[in-house]
């Protein structure tokens, strides 16, 4: 039986490595022969005894000086073997604090709390919540920015009705640009128009711009269709788009840092070439992941000692 520091290896490589590469790492890094069975067997074997630590309700940092504390959900696809595609959601939890700016265009993030569920919104609400309702007492110091998910919307609303809720700039721009390739066909002409106009919402905010679009003269119907609908759009979420207020509070508007998560806590080690994961195993890869880039592992150790 592998002592509690071989199986802290085993799990760590596991969740950081195929488990094939895991076995070149224990060999190279710490004289230790095993196969990649054995680093499975390890992390299968601990699976419910991590998702318990993921559960377990941790003691908040907040201080007098916490000003606020970002929350950012986002969904992407890895592929499994009997359903074929399907999403994790990741959730990603940041105070302010955490914020290096190192350019005017470019942030760095420091410490993040980290969630991940392969599986309906609901079972992730309940996960993501444990980390969100540490700040509860704080709730108006809450910044949700999201990409518009109606479910995502829903639960803030529910759970946190006087958090500020931000629909992501560069989400809100994108819908712009994907109008304006119907509406002009000259390249140069519209990267201008999405450009200055991508500005005005900036500055001005969305009523300026739904005014803009509202007068713009339309010539097919199918141009007209997607005009209204980019309109709805940002009528339906008028209220998320005040990125001139947002600006002068010095708030964030964009959703970059949960995107990169994606890539940091589910596609690294879960969406490399010809994997195809079962539901539970890819659960217990990311229950691990989330607790190591959470800056967690010494729960994991804490509990393997205890074992």
């Amino acid at each position: 039986m592998y002592s509690p520091y071989l199986q802290d290896l085993c799990l760590f490589v596991g969740q950081e490595e195929t488990y094939s590469r895991g076995v070149l790492l224990l060999d190279k890094l710490a004289r230790i022969s095993a196969d990649s069975m054995q680093i499975y067997r390890c992390v299968e074997s601990y699976s419910e005894a991590v998702s318990i630590l993921l559960e377990e309700e941790q003691p908040t940092k907040i201080t007098q000086k916490l000003s606020k504390v970002y929350g950012m959900v986002d969904g992407s696809m890895i592929l499994t073997r009997h359903q074929g595609w399907k999403e994790v959601k990741i959730g990603r939890v940041f105070e302010d604090a955490s914020i290096y700016n190192l350019h005017n265009s470019r942030n760095w993030l420091g410490y993040s709390e980290y969630m991940a569920h392969l599986g309906s919104h609901t079972e992730f609400e309940e996960k993501m919540s444990v980390i969100t309702d540490k700040y509860a007492a704080l709730e108006e110091n809450l910044i949700f920015i999201n990409d518009g998910a109606k479910w995502i919307w829903n639960w803030i609303a529910s759970a946190y009705p006087k958090a500020t809720q931000i629909l992501d700039y560069y989400h809100a721009v994108e819908h712009l640009g994907n109008f304006a390739t119907l509406y002009i066909k000259d390249k140069q002409l519209r990267a201008k128009w999405v450009e200055k106009n991508a500005e005005l919402l900036k500055k001005q905010g969305v009523e300026s711009l739904i005014t803009l679009l509202e007068e713009l003269d339309i010539s097919t119907k199918s141009i007209q269709k997607e005009k209204e609908k980019l309109l709805n759009y940002y009528k339906n979420n008028r209220n998320r788009m005040d990125y001139p207020t947002y600006l002068k509070k010095e708030l964030l508007i964009g959703s970059g840092a949960v995107e990169a998560a994606h890539r940091t806590v589910s596609q690294k080690r879960l969406k490399l070439s010809g994997q195809r994961w079962t539901e539970k195993g890819a659960q217990n890869v990311l229950n691990l992941r989330v607790l190591n880039l959470s800056d967690r592992w010494i729960d994991v150790q804490n509990m393997l000692r205890a074992a």
